[in-house]
C-alpha cells in the first residue's frame, strides 16, 4: 500500500468517524441520513457533467453496490436509534475488514503481504477490545449489537464491490459521484414519504441540533470521505484499506469520551495501542514497497 492511499485512508477514517457522532446526536436517525443522501446526490448532479459517464461494464455493480449502501444507511440508522454509538461504532466497524479480506482473496486471488495481515489483525484485535468494553451491558444490547454486526457485512459487501466497480471503471471519480447519485434516488421516496416531519424537525429546533444543518455537513464529510476510499480502493489491497479505515474507531472513542461523555476505560486503552501499532506498520510497510 503506497504511501498516498494510505494517507487518504486515515483521512478519511477521521471524518467518517465525525459524520457518525453527527449522525448519532440527531433527534431522528433514519430522516437524518436519509436527508444526508439527498444532499449528497445533489452534489453528484452539480459534478455529473464535468466527469465522464460509467462505463457499461461497470453499471450492474454500480447498481448493486448503490443497493447495498441503501441497506447500509438504515441498517445503521437503526443501530443508533436504539444503541450506544460506543458499542455500535466498533462492531459495524470491526466486522468489516475480515469479511473483505475473505472476498478479495476468494474471489479477486488478492493476497496481502504477511507484514499487512499482521497489520490487519492489530487492527481487528483493538477493535474487538473496544467490544470487550461492552461486555457488561452486552446482555442488555442483543438487538442494537445484532443490527451492527449486519451493518458491518454490508460496509464489507459495498466496500468490495465499490472497489470492483472502480477498478473496473478506472476512473474512481465518476463513480463515486455516480454511486451517491443513484443511491440518492433510491432514498428520496424515504424522504418523501416523511417530508412532513423532517421539516417540522428542520424548523422547530435550533441550529445546533437542525436536522438539515447537521445531514448537510455530514452530507459533505461523508462524500469527500469515501471518496478518499475509493481512489485508494483502485490501487491498493481492498483488505487493507478496509483495515487501516477502522483507525476511525479510535477517533470515534475520542469523540465518545470528549462529547458524548463516555468513559475512556482500559480496553480503550488498550484498543488505541494495538490499532496504532497495526497502522504504523502498515505505513512502514507503505513506505517501503
Amino acid at each position: 500500500m503506497e504511501i498516498l492511499p494510505w494517507t487518504l485512508v486515515l483521512f478519511s477514517a477521521l471524518l467518517h468517524a465525525s459524520w457518525n457522532a453527527l449522525l448519532k446526536t440527531s433527534l431522528n436517525h433514519h430522516l437524518s441520513i436519509t436527508s444526508q443522501a439527498f444532499i449528497t446526490g445533489i452534489l453528484s448532479l452539480c459534478l455529473i457533467p464535468f466527469f465522464p459517464l460509467p462505463s457499461i461494464q461497470t453499471l450492474p455493480l454500480l447498481f448493486a453496490a448503490a443497493c447495498v449502501h441503501v441497506a447500509y444507511n438504515l441498517s445503521l440508522a437503526s443501530a443508533y436509534k436504539i444503541g450506544d454509538f460506543g458499542l455500535v461504532y466498533p462492531i459495524a466497524r470491526g466486522s468489516a475488514p475480515l469479511v473483505v479480506l475473505s472476498l478479495s482473496f476468494l474471489i479477486l486471488n488478492e493476497t496481502p503481504s504477511y507484514i499487512e495481515i499482521i497489520a490487519i489483525l492489530l487492527i481487528v484485535s483493538g477493535i474487538s477490545c473496544l467490544v470487550l468494553q461492552s461486555h457488561v451491558s452486552f446482555s442488555q444490547h442483543i438487538k442494537p449489537a445484532a443490527i451492527a454486526f449486519v451493518t458491518g457485512i454490508l460496509i464489507a459487501s459495498y466496500t468490495f464491490l465499490d472497489g470492483w466497480g472502480a477498478r473496473i471503471n478506472q476512473n474512481p471519480h465518476s463513480f463515486i459521484i455516480w454511486l451517491f447519485f443513484f443511491i440518492a434516488i433510491l432514498m428520496t421516496p424515504i424522504l418523501f414519504a416523511k417530508r412532513k416531519q423532517l421539516l417540522s424537525l428542520a424548523y422547530q429546533t435550533p441550529v445546533s441540533q437542525n436536522i438539515l444543518f447537521k445531514a448537510s455537513i455530514g452530507a459533505v464529510l461523508s462524500y469527500v470521505a469515501y471518496w478518499f476510499v475509493i481512489w485508494a480502493l483502485i490501487s491498493s489491497p481492498m483488505a487493507s484499506v478496509s483495515a487501516l479505515r477502522e483507525v476511525s474507531i479510535i477517533i470515534a472513542a475520542l469523540i465518545s469520551t470528549t462529547l458524548l461523555k463516555e468513559p475512556f476505560g482500559l480496553w480503550r486503552i488498550i484498543s488505541a495501542v494495538l490499532v496504532t501499532s497495526g497502522t504504523v506498520l502498515m505505513g512502514i510497510h507503505a513506505a517501503l514497497s
